[in-house]
């Protein structure tokens, strides 16, 4: 599996959607709303660790209760990948 660095966004919001699913037990839409789904935060915590092993990002804990839905956290975490390695490559 590709790191998050070099997948495009519908496959990072893929892996996201596959690793919430695996994380409640049941299919995760990109338009789910991690409270509505009953999220809480041992399963942020979870989910996190699953992206971070899945794809070796460290997706920020405010990122999934801030976002609207998943399309949402995987957008936030594809733009703090990108301004990551904007960071990288000015150094």
């Amino acid at each position: 599996m590709p790191s998050g660095e070099t997948l495009p966004p519908e496959a990072l919001l893929a892996e996201v959607l596959v690793a919430a699913t695996e994380v409640f037990g049941k299919p995760v839409k990109a338009t789910d709303n991690f409270f509505d789904l009953q999220g809480d935060s041992l399963h942020a915590l979870e989910l996190t660790a699953r992206l971070a092993d899945r794809l070796g990002v460290d997706a920020d804990l405010d990122a999934i209760l801030e976002a609207d839905d998943f399309a949402g956290f995987a957008t936030t975490i594809g733009e703090s990948l990108s301004a990551r390695n904007s960071t990288r490559a000015g150094s």
